[in-house]
């Protein structure tokens, strides 16, 4: 099965281990959406790109807050990657 790339925008984001929380947020706002990127991947307006670092830390702060709150629930070898981290606190 391929996928035709016609149906889809390919958005550049920074490179700062934040792809799937700032994914997330620009896919959630309709400005970050569209607006115009410098070639990191960052929106050029200045508001934007602020908007857009301060909603990724927001976002993946509170995932980090409920997966802690919940480490019980988290811990079995299924939630994390054996080959990186050896618990659910890693």
């Amino acid at each position: 099965m391929s996928i035709n790339p016609k149906y889809f925008n390919i958005i550049k984001t920074p490179t700062d281990n934040n792809c799937l929380f700032r994914s997330i947020v620009i896919f959630l706002n309709k400005q970050l959406l569209s607006c115009r990127r410098n070639r990191d991947g960052k929106p050029v307006n200045k508001q934007l790109s602020e908007l857009e670092g301060n909603s990724t830390t927001f976002l993946r702060q509170t995932v980090v807050r409920m997966i802690n709150s919940r480490k019980g629930k988290y811990s079995g070898e299924e939630f994390y990657d054996k080959g990186y981290y050896s618990s659910i606190e890693d």
